[in-house]
């Protein structure tokens, strides 16, 4: 599944912690998959999303 780019895409800070967990088990996957490069992408867009949590508190 395509993870939409968080730059462009307008997100509440209830549905972050969500994000963040399908993110994560994204990456999980993609790792367990050897799909490193994937994992390296999904891991910066959890460091982004964590980045504008803690901004919005």
């Amino acid at each position: 599944p395509a993870v939409a780019d968080v730059k462009e895409e307008y997100v509440s800070i209830k549905e972050i912690p969500t994000m963040i967990q399908k993110l994560k088990k994204e990456m999980k996957e993609a790792a367990s998959q050897l799909e490193f490069e994937r994992a390296a992408e999904l891991r910066d867009k959890i460091q982004r999303l964590e980045e504008m949590e803690l901004r919005m508190k």
